[in-house]
């Protein structure tokens, strides 16, 4: 019996110990988050930085630039429309999170500047280097 209270004594520690080595790691919320303060700042191609492209893209650097920058733009233009209707982002908070292994959902809540509210589904999933992006396929 020793034995096997010593081993979850052990496998705790190791759960534990691998839990805290995780919370350092950039969260999908992080990059919800982040990608919120882009669009409230109009940083589109800081934004187009955060989003997930295909590997076959990723590879290739100069097909990989091309296409951040015609999705900063179709960012761009998408999102004039949305705020010349209901106002820029003014404020944005989280109102819940769904993550499951390498894909999430972050439901954030919009206020803008015309006192509009919106929810914001931010679609996320890892990339190759396990890095959370947000996926732009809708």
């Amino acid at each position: 019996a020793m034995k096997k209270i010593l081993f979850f004594v052990v496998a705790m520690a190791a759960i534990f110990a691998f839990d805290s080595c995780k919370k350092s790691e950039v969260s999908p919320t992080d990059v919800a988050l982040q990608s919120m303060e882009l669009l409230k700042n109009k940083d589109y191609k800081g934004y187009a930085e955060l989003v997930y492209f295909a590997d076959s893209i990723t590879s290739d650097s100069t097909k990989l630039k091309a296409k951040k920058e015609s999705y900063a733009s179709t960012l761009e233009k998408n999102f004039k429309q949305k705020s010349e209707k209901k106002g820029d982002i003014k404020e944005y908070k989280v109102m819940e999170e769904d993550i499951k292994d390498s894909i999430a959902n972050i439901k954030i809540e919009v206020l803008t500047t015309k006192d509009q509210k919106d929810t914001m589904d931010v679609k996320l999933r890892k990339d190759a280097n396990q890095q959370w992006k947000i996926d732009s396929k809708k």
